[in-house]
């Protein structure tokens, strides 16, 4: 197992959130997203807004549809795809892996 670091900057005034950069591969057609990550160790699933699936390639609503329920107890719909999820800490260290994720 790999161990990764992350770092936790304020988002405002008072928030602080566990981040990570990562990096989304589209393995079908190439495409390649960079971007940092909230870590959500509560979460059941990886999700990321649709505007990454858009520049990933995917055309969103063909993949399976997932109901999914937010902490406020609010429904909404996401769509399943799968990509390679590069994770990396500070320091540089990598871990990958292919995962399903929802948009």
């Amino acid at each position: 197992m790999t161990t990764l670091r992350f770092t936790i900057p304020n988002v405002g005034k008072s928030i602080s959130r566990p981040l990570l950069r990562v990096e989304l591969l589209n393995q079908a057609n190439g495409r390649v997203v960079r971007a940092l990550a909230c870590v959500d160790t509560g979460s059941d699933k990886c999700c990321f807004p649709a505007r990454l699936a858009i520049k990933l390639g995917h055309n969103l609503t063909a993949g399976k549809e997932s109901l999914m329920t937010a902490f406020d107890g609010s429904s909404y719909t996401a769509y399943l795809h799968t990509n390679l999820l590069r994770l990396q800490d500070p320091d540089g260290n990598e871990a990958k892996y292919k995962s399903s994720m929802l948009f």
